[in-house]
């Protein structure tokens, strides 16, 4: 068996190295973009993967050990920086949506590391964490999912013997995602729980249809489980749907998101504040999301532990929340705005609970002008953080470009994000684009969803 290098090589020249690949490529790149079209994947513009990411089985086990010890640490911070939720959200800035999710219960707070999803740049060939998604609305789950079985069948297909399974691993967030909802019922004492997965949509992206796999997974371990929109939900003395009481629900959006379609969350709510059912993952997670969160934990390298501290060196891009204030950088302490103006270059500013790249102004791509403009409006929002850029390593890639309708290997700046279930590597996602320079890697700004698969040496 081929190492990494070798394989990619071996794979990207059955792929492109011969008209009968290029045309084998073409067809398969319509075929997953046909598979993929129900929900946001990539951009118009965007690339289309024609096979996995490909990583060494180290590193995957880095991203893991990593993400779990960036999740302990995180939650620590919470819990040093705040006596309650309410609290908590308070230091963070969280603006409740009109119903809320938020409980101070432990018994719902208990899961709150059980879904995650950190964002990491490899930069210098080394890992930076530069955001922690927790949540169960979480991007990349279900889309990992289809591209990893997607790619498995193109295998299959083709008769690649060259490709041994025993030394590729392909994480499955399906079954780890299924065995979390299992594993926390029982944990309340119920052994056939009821589950529902809980989307926001009757057709297309957030229905049924686009989790069907998620319900299928869990029904094949002989679980009873649903689709349901938040409506479709009862509460007297416990949740019900259609006259079954209901046990875990997997919420598949933000609380924030559900007020602006104006989804009723209402009996859900009931629920949380009886204990009567279990949420995955509580709202509490987006309040661990915050950046301000990341700051905290940046900030507070020196009270650590020699280990923590040398982790947080190592893993955590330097972050701080944007204020006319003083800061230790690099053993030197300064004024934080004077250094974000004299090191434009090196800094991005970020809000503190946006996604997918709203919001942010990374330093070396505008003006001066711009960025002393972007600079006065953080510290008057009082909601921003500022944290050192870290230029993504590019990566070799084959994708098809819809608009020459050509198949070609790309240099391509990529983030990868560690899929945690249940404390488990659960897949990595990969964002990619078409060029290797990009700043801002996501679906927004041109970018694709891939897979990566490790290979062991």
């Amino acid at each position: 068996m081929p190492g990494t290098n070798t394989l990619q090589t071996c794979w990207d020249e059955h792929l492109l190295g011969t008209a009968t690949g290029r045309q084998l490529s073409i067809d398969l790149a319509e075929r997953l973009d046909a598979m993929m079209s129900i929900g946001p994947y990539r951009h118009p513009e965007g690339p289309v993967p024609i096979r996995p990411v490909l990583i060494t089985s180290e590193r995957g086990r880095e991203l893991e050990e990593a993400s779990i010890r960036l999740l302990d640490l995180v939650d620590r911070t919470c819990r040093a920086h705040a006596s309650s939720v309410a609290e908590l959200a308070d230091r963070v800035g969280y603006t409740r949506p009109t119903v809320s999710l938020l409980s101070d219960n432990p018994a719902q707070n208990r899961a709150v590391l059980g879904m995650a999803r950190p964002d990491v740049v490899i930069s210098g060939g080394a890992p930076k964490f530069v955001e922690c998604n927790i949540d169960s609305a979480l991007a990349g789950p279900e889309q990992i999912a289809l591209l990893n079985g997607f790619f498995r069948d193109t295998v299959r297909s083709t008769g690649w013997e060259w490709l041994d399974d025993k030394r590729v691993g392909v994480p499955d967030s399906l079954r780890a995602r299924s065995q979390l909802a299992v594993d926390s019922a029982k944990a309340r004492g119920v052994d056939r729980p009821e589950i529902r997965v809980l989307g926001w949509s009757a057709e297309g992206f957030g229905s049924e249809r686009y989790f069907s796999d998620v319900i299928s997974d869990l029904a094949g371990r002989g679980v009873s489980c649903e689709f349901a929109l938040p409506g479709d939900l009862d509460f007297s003395t416990f949740l019900t749907h259609r006259g079954r009481r209901v046990d875990v629900v997997l919420r598949m959006f933000t609380t924030g998101e559900a007020a602006e379609e104006g989804l009723d969350l209402t009996p859900l709510a009931r629920s949380t504040e009886t204990d009567t059912a279990l949420t995955l993952s509580p709202e509490l997670g987006t309040l661990y999301t915050s950046k301000r969160v990341l700051a905290w934990l940046s900030e507070s390298a020196d009270e650590l532990s020699s280990a923590d501290r040398e982790f947080v060196d190592t893993y955590l891009a330097w972050t701080r929340v944007v204020s006319d204030t003083e800061v230790t950088w690099k053993g030197d302490r300064v004024g934080l705005l004077k250094l974000l103006r004299t090191n434009r270059n090196g800094f991005l500013l970020k809000p503190f609970d946006q996604r997918g790249g709203a919001g942010c102004v990374v330093g070396r791509d505008v003006e001066e002008s711009e960025w002393e403009d972007a600079l006065e409006s953080a510290v008057a929002n009082g909601r921003y953080v500022a944290q050192e850029f870290w230029p993504p390593d590019p990566i070799n890639v084959p994708v098809f470009h819809h608009g020459d309708g050509e198949v070609r290997s790309i240099s391509a700046a990529s983030v990868f994000s560690p899929i945690i279930f249940g404390r488990r590597l659960s897949g990595v996602l990969v964002r990619h684009t078409n060029v290797s320079t990009t700043s801002i890697v996501n679906g927004v700004r041109g970018g694709v969803m891939n897979t990566a698969w490790t290979v062991s040496s």
